[in-house]
């Protein structure tokens, strides 16, 4: 169950008189996530949302799933706006890095950028040993590089001057485990300009280093992990849920981008300072018989040369030609001479349909089984939007992007693949009735005398329009040849409007009297519940209190064979009315309030 807050006024809750219009969730990792929705003037906040206000909550069953600000709403014609929220990954655009150079680990990095980020967003106050808790949040001032950094307190009895950050932009750092995967835990990272927050971690550490950033809510705050991989203990976090072509699978598609395979580099090491007092690169020359540039000959006879940008091939903190000739060597065999490969699927979350099915979440690795792809692997769930008031059209997309000297290929076991469509609402809303549907159909004596072959066409309850007709057209030659003795045929007509379904039957020339025991007992059993007289419909069982009955000009509705409701030229006739809730005459409601009081109000208009 979702719901939305702004400030302490609820904006969203299906339980409730509160609701939004097409709420969506976009989830994307390293990006800063959105949360848009339509909103309406009869909403009792509609006036109330301001922008950039960092106070817009969702959670999903009580936790809190995204934070952040609204940053955008378009007023459409009918007064409703159009809303865009962004979370708190964004508050990182906000602040700006200045011109610095660093020398260091990784993880001092990262922890710089984030504190500098503080530090321009945060009020910080001292506090004294004796208040120190442990579930809070502490800094100490650091004056040569005027930034508090967010430290870990031994306990109370340490004396030192520490700092409650106060602000609602304060970012806490969490994990870093992706500063592990530089091997040499030794990084030179420097820039001449003013670039903000959220594009220099991302510039100067996830495209250079590798790993994920995202945001972590939690009681004491806001937290700023950059994981190299998500593992719960050792192992990675598997989904039990699958994605498998003819269930839930709904697109593959892949990239296959030449754009950036090289046959020749020229590495450059960091700079050196000669005696008269000039600054040059390090380069291999000394350690490669004189060359400055290395080949690889199996990429030189498949592609020609092809160098190569030397800012690719640079390295600030190799300060050894030998050094620099090993790392050049190994980005040009890995990465340089092969061909940038994507793998995008697209698939539906079954847990929308089915809770005993784990749900996809973010940062998960799901397994994909399509044969006709010849694909049998894990990948990461690496995008996810979901719809809150239409979670079955919730999509997932998983990715894998990779370098090979000839691309990922899909397998082509058949000629043709018909990829799922879309998966409907409908299928999840009329789920429940259609397992009620199929046990009485099971259960009941008239099928079960059936043909075996018809019985198999009313068992699959989840059909598109174009099977449900093939299935119909089946069922009626299965009929006409068990049934030789038939003497007229029974037609019906079956029209698709943009309303539904249309019948529309044809009146039954000849008493069918000469058909086999057994269908003729089931057609007498059938005809309790569905009756044509006199050119009228009347459908309800015989006997039954509750009957309705189709006119040409008339719709009535018969408790005790007494017509107690009816519809005719557009209006509706009642005995006695009584309504649940609210009702509403043209642009004016009788709403109930909150408070056990009837409102009659213009609603809209």
């Amino acid at each position: 169950m979702y719901q939305v807050f702004y400030k302490d006024f609820l904006l969203h809750d299906l339980r409730t008189d509160y609701y939004l219009v097409n709420p969506i969730l976009t989830e994307k990792l390293s990006k800063i996530n959105e949360l848009s929705f339509q909103i309406y003037p009869n909403h009792p906040h509609f006036d109330k949302l301001d922008k950039l206000i960092p106070k817009i909550v969702l959670k999903k069953d009580g936790a809190t799933i995204f934070k952040g600000r609204i940053i955008k709403d378009n007023q459409q014609m009918d007064k409703s706006k159009q809303v865009t929220c962004e979370s708190v990954l964004a508050f990182l655009v906000d602040t700006m890095q200045k011109p610095f150079e660093f020398q260091g680990s990784p993880q001092n990095l990262f922890q710089y950028f984030i504190n500098n980020h503080n530090t321009q967003v945060g009020t910080f106050s001292k506090t004294s040993d004796t208040t120190i808790m442990s579930n809070k949040i502490y800094f100490t001032y650091d004056a040569e590089k005027s930034l508090y950094e967010q430290v870990i307190v031994p306990d109370a009895s340490f004396l030192k001057s520490y700092y409650e950050a106060d602000g609602e932009k304060v970012l806490y750092i969490g994990k870093m485990t992706g500063a592990n995967l530089d091997n040499n835990d030794y990084i030179n990272r420097s820039s001449e300009d003013y670039v903000n927050t959220f594009n220099s971690i991302t510039s100067k550490l996830l495209e250079t280093i590798g790993g994920y950033m995202l945001e972590r809510y939690e009681n004491n705050g806001i937290f700023v992990d950059w994981v190299d991989d998500f593992t719960e203990g050792d192992s990675q976090i598997i989904s039990t849920q699958t994605i498998e072509f003819g269930n839930n699978l709904i697109n593959i598609a892949v990239d296959n981008d030449a754009s950036e395979t090289y046959s020749v580099v020229i590495p450059l090491g960091a700079e050196i300072e000669n005696e008269d007092g000039t600054k040059e690169r390090l380069t291999i020359t000394s350690v490669n018989e004189g060359k400055d540039y290395l080949v690889n000959e199996t990429a030189l006879a498949l592609y020609g040369w092809i160098v190569a940008p030397v800012e690719e091939t640079t390295w600030d903190d190799v300060t050894l030609p030998t050094n620099l000739k090993n790392k050049a060597q190994d980005y040009l065999d890995n990465k340089a001479v092969m061909l940038k490969s994507t793998l995008q699927l697209n698939a539906i979350d079954l847990n929308t349909i089915d809770k005993s099915i784990s749900n996809f979440r973010m940062g998960s690795y799901i397994k994909v089984q399509s044969t006709p792809h010849n694909i049998s692997k894990t990948y990461l769930l690496t995008e996810k939007q979901t719809p809150l008031t239409k979670p079955e059209s919730m999509t997932v997309t998983l990715g894998e992007s990779k370098s090979t000297l000839t691309g990922i290929q899909l397998g082509n076991q058949q000629s043709t693949i018909q990829k799922v469509e879309n998966m409907t609402s409908d299928f999840v809303t009329n789920k429940d009735v259609t397992v009620i549907v199929n046990e009485e159909i099971e259960n009941s004596s008239i099928i079960q005398q059936m043909p075996s072959e018809i019985l198999t066409q009313v068992s699959e309850s989840y059909m598109t329009t174009t099977e449900a007709q093939t299935a119909i057209d089946e069922m009626g030659n299965s009929l006409s040849t068990t049934i030789e003795e038939l003497q007229e045929t029974m037609s019906t007509q079956m029209s698709q409007t943009a309303q539904g379904w249309e019948f529309e039957f044809n009146q039954i020339v000849q008493q069918i009297t000469s058909i086999d025991g057994t269908v003729n007992a089931n057609y007498q059993e059938l005809i309790k519940f569905i009756r044509f007289v006199d050119g009228k419909i009347t459908l309800g069982e015989v006997g039954n209190e509750i009957t309705l009955e189709l006119q040409n000009d008339r719709l009535s509705f018969y408790n005790n064979n007494v017509e107690v409701a009816y519809i005719t030229d557009g209006r509706i006739y009642i005995t006695d009315g009584e309504f649940t809730h609210s009702l509403a005459v043209g642009n004016f409601a009788f709403i109930p309030r909150n408070n056990g009081s009837l409102d009659f109000k213009k609603v809209k208009g």
